[in-house]
């Protein structure tokens, strides 16, 4: 009987091993597979699904804003702004440069952009505002400064995205007369 219970239990022992291992390695093979990219991971990265910037850092946010530019280096700004504040404000000037300083001509705004509390104005319905400059190329970037009545400015890196796509033919363009010295 002795042997017996040296075998039975030997037998149980030999059983229980490969599950007892089966555990660790199966939550082991999870935290490698499941989590090997952290937290760091592109999934949890932000993403922007449209080819515009969009900027909700102040009290205008400015969704999805691109310049639609030609071949001559002329451009239209769109884009939405959305005043997050109690009070009206208005867009009054923007001002536009390339990375290396070279000034861009910007056309002025006539009639300020009325922003309404808690509503957003898209740019392309209502006064163009069209840009101009040797450095505003199809696929570059430049840097743009919106001003507001009572806002802080935002300022901002934007791309210029093709008239010729699709997506932006329609998009008027008209260019910046240099004023007059």
């Amino acid at each position: 009987m002795g042997t017996n219970a040296v075998s039975n239990g030997t037998a149980r022992l030999g059983r229980r091993t490969p599950r007892r291992l089966a555990a660790p390695l199966v939550i082991a093979m999870l935290a490698i597979t499941g989590c090997g990219a952290g937290f760091n991971a592109q999934t949890n990265q932000v993403y922007q699904p449209a080819d515009g910037v969009s900027d909700r850092s102040g009290d205008v946010y400015a969704i999805n804003l691109l310049v639609v530019g030609n071949d001559e280096g002329d451009g239209t700004l769109i884009g939405t702004l959305i005043n997050q504040q109690a009070d009206d404000d208005a867009l009054t000037e923007f001002t536009a440069s390339a990375f290396d300083g070279t000034e861009i001509l910007t056309s002025p705004i006539e009639e300020p952009v009325e922003l309404t509390p808690q509503s957003g104005v898209a740019l392309q319905d209502g006064s163009l505002l069209s840009l101009s400059g040797e450095n505003l190329t199809p696929g570059d970037f430049i840097n743009l400064t919106l001003t507001f009545d009572n806002a802080a400015a935002l300022e901002m890196q934007i791309p210029i995205q093709p008239a010729t796509d699709e997506i932006f033919s329609e998009v008027p363009i008209e260019g910046v007369e240099e004023p007059a010295a």
